[in-house]
């Protein structure tokens, strides 16, 4: 296996940041097209990455994207805008080393907690997020639209940060 580095974007790594957000939320619909549902677009993304609130980091192995991430930290409080492992790498710790680094991230900022919101039909992303210690506090009815218009909630997470130190970079090098 190759090293893996965190990469912090800047609006050089834009397009590879849209790229991999598509890669890891699209879908395909009924008829086998390609649905966008919860894919950002990029102006959505460019505006995200504008606010001095908001870091985004890349995840890579060797020189191949294999994820992401992107947290806002208003004051106290960090939120996980997004967070994805491209489709080839998941169930391999991906998902876990990026989280570890939003918590930590969040903590070095001087957060409190992390909250995210969840599709309650995103199995794979639950478990994670309650291996991790994560809990339900809240639920955003309809919020996810699925190809076929059906409406699916969102579950509010979320997880304190105390004595949670910076996210190592050790080993991932």
């Amino acid at each position: 296996m190759s090293s893996l580095s965190f990469i912090p974007v800047t609006a050089s790594h834009l397009p590879v940041l849209v790229a991999l957000h598509r890669e890891c939320f699209a879908r395909l619909d009924e008829e086998g097209g390609l649905c966008l549902g919860e894919v950002w677009a990029r102006d959505a993304m460019t505006d995200m990455l504008a606010m001095p609130s908001t870091f985004a980091q890349v995840l890579q192995e060797g020189d191949e994207p294999i994820g992401f991430l992107m947290v806002q930290v208003l004051f106290e409080a960090a939120d996980l805008l997004t967070l994805g492992v491209v489709p080839s790498r998941r169930c391999a710790g991906m998902g876990g080393a990026l989280l570890d680094r939003a918590m930590g991230l969040g903590s070095e900022k001087g957060s409190k907690r992390l909250t995210l919101e969840v599709a309650c039909d995103n199995k794979a992303a639950l478990a994670l997020y309650r291996s991790k210690g994560f809990q339900e506090i809240g639920r955003r009815t309809g919020y996810f639209r699925r190809p076929n218009a059906v409406a699916c909630d969102a579950l509010v997470l979320a997880k304190a940060l105390t004595d949670i130190a910076m996210f190592s970079d050790e080993g991932l090098r």
